[in-house]
């Protein structure tokens, strides 16, 4: 009895792991393409001679925009 409560624990366990480490790896993927995505954004507009604003929520751009009278 007591092997098979084991057994049951140790699979909850193993599939809560598996799902956290799943969730962190998206998470920090979604942040490392915002990041990526923001700083091609802002250094086309610094190419340009512009200033750029960005407006973020937790993981995404809500807003970009290139000022270009700094």
């Amino acid at each position: 009895m007591k092997i098979k409560q084991w057994m049951s624990n140790q699979g909850k366990a193993i599939t809560i792991s598996t799902l956290i480490v799943v969730v962190g790896f998206l998470v920090i993927s979604q942040m490392y393409f915002t990041y990526s995505e923001n700083r091609a954004m802002s250094n086309g507009c610094y190419d340009k001679g512009g200033l750029p604003i960005v407006e973020k929520s937790w993981l995404s751009i809500t807003n970009f925009d290139c000022d270009m009278n700094p």
